[in-house]
């Protein structure tokens, strides 16, 4: 009767969460500007690859504001972004997790879809590692701005 009991309040807390999950996913963009909010054809959608399984990256803010979640709204114009970029490493005798910061400028026109990722490559002749950012117009993939990683 207890396990019974104990089952059922899992199940609950389980539902509540998909449901507050699902509540969470469907706001969709975080809107970066103050006022009002504005229709799709007067902003901006800037989204993360969340298809690059390949290097983890984390957008830290956008115009001076935390940037919370993957995707944001922002009105036409001129922005910059902070970004962190982290790679894990494999030494002998263990593993380290590297960092680096990456800032930028970039522009955005109304109705317009980009995309920000990252990159990092190991070059085995040089024994070193390049850190790569950048923010792209989502179609196109042509470049909006520039993103400068610490050390570059």
């Amino acid at each position: 009767m207890l396990a019974e009991r104990q089952v059922g309040r899992l199940q609950v807390m389980v539902a509540a969460t998909v449901g507050l999950t699902a509540i969470a996913c469907a706001t969709g963009p975080r809107r970066m500007y103050d006022g009002d909010p504005r229709s799709p054809e007067e902003v901006a959608v800037v989204r993360e690859n969340t298809q690059n399984y390949k290097t983890r990256y984390r957008v830290e803010t956008i115009d001076g504001k935390r940037a919370a979640g993957d995707d944001w709204e922002l009105l036409p114009g001129e922005h910059t972004i902070v970004m962190t970029i982290f790679t894990t490493q494999s030494v002998p005798g263990g593993r380290y997790t590297l960092q680096v910061g990456c800032a930028g400028i970039f522009g955005v026109e109304a109705g317009g879809s980009y995309v920000v990722d990252a990159n990092y490559e190991w070059s085995q002749a040089r024994s070193q590692g390049q850190f790569d950012a950048s923010i792209v117009e989502a179609s196109s993939g042509g470049h909006v701005g520039r993103i400068d990683c610490l050390g570059e």
